[in-house]
């Protein structure tokens, strides 16, 4: 493959190129300044002063070097100018159904911006004078689309692929908010087997780190603990606060949530309060959004903070 070579499936909407090789640029990220959740001074409209992930002093002891995480989702932008310089070359996985099986989960449609935003909040590239930083800028990214099917199969492989090399799975994904019990997909004994299998087997022993979002649907009266496969032993359930510090109301309350992340959020009804601001991320073709947010927001950021950890103390 050379440099402008198409590399996307003639079936696909998008068209994208082999990247040209630049230069080494350093410094500092334009949109840094955007990236409340990264460090929230209150200058921002909506925002409030020290509600953040207080990274400054962590990111003197390290970036989440040596650190490998999965972006289990609707697809990767390998090539993307602030993440390629942390994507692992031919480590990730395309479950899509063109070009399957080959290790580029390239989003074929203009709405699949999901996995893109989802990765560029773990670990877009930092001090590369472009765009913005992940919370974990140095850390190895791959991509799995097994969102791009949907089909149970593709969700069981990728969330145990290769799992003597990648350290955290990061699923911004759930089943449907409708307030009633659901059962894992396609069964909770196939999801329990799956989870142990992880937790036996990755990190040489010391078991994979599955970081789930806990669902978006607080506003109509769902619970986190009616998803069983968010419920199960070994997932890392987030729910979503605000640039203000506070519940963002959409995000489901259960006794299955281990920690909450900051996230965007919109007026309570009857409020006149301008809705709180949502975390600035990269988008599809070299762009980046401004607006990502639920608890889809909140668990990439937990990715990132424990790839921080496992850095620190591999153990």
């Amino acid at each position: 493959m050379q440099p402008g070579d198409t590399i996307s499936p003639a079936e696909c909407a998008l068209l994208y190129k082999a990247p040209t090789p630049s230069p080494l640029i350093l410094g500092k990220d334009p949109l840094l300044a955007t990236q409340w959740h990264l460090y929230n001074d209150g200058s921002l409209p909506g925002t409030k002063a020290g509600e953040d992930l207080h990274l400054n002093g962590i990111w003197r002891r390290g970036r989440g070097e040596g650190v490998r995480v999965a972006v289990v989702d609707d697809g990767l932008d390998v090539i993307h100018e602030d993440l390629v310089e942390n994507v692992v070359p031919g480590a990730s996985h395309n479950y899509g159904p063109y070009n399957r099986g080959n290790d580029l989960p390239l989003p074929c449609r203009a709405g699949q911006t999901h996995g893109t935003a989802v990765g560029g909040l773990i670990a877009a590239r930092d001090f590369n004078g472009t765009g913005l930083s992940g919370v974990a800028p140095r850390a190895s990214l791959v991509g799995y689309n097994p969102l791009a099917t949907g089909a149970a199969a593709d969700v069981l492989d990728a969330l145990t692929r290769d799992l003597k090399h990648n350290h955290i799975y990061n699923n911004s994904w759930g089943q449907s908010n409708w307030g009633h019990f659901q059962h894992a997909n396609p069964s909770i004994s196939a999801w329990q087997a799956l989870l142990a299998q992880g937790l036996r087997e990755g990190r040489n022993g010391r078991g994979a780190i599955y970081v789930f979002a806990a669902g978006n649907g607080g506003t109509f009266g769902d619970f986190s603990n009616y998803e069983s496969g968010v419920s199960t032993m070994g997932t890392v359930g987030v729910c979503a606060t605000n640039s203000l510090g506070k519940r963002a109301s959409y995000s489901e309350p259960g006794s299955n949530l281990l920690v909450c992340a900051p996230s965007g959020d919109f007026p309570q009804q009857g409020q006149q309060t301008p809705a709180q601001l949502g975390a600035p991320s990269t988008g599809l073709q070299n762009t980046y959004s401004t607006d990502f947010s639920g608890t889809s927001a909140a668990a990439p950021m937990v990715s990132g903070v424990v790839a921080l950890m496992l850095q620190a103390n591999p153990a």
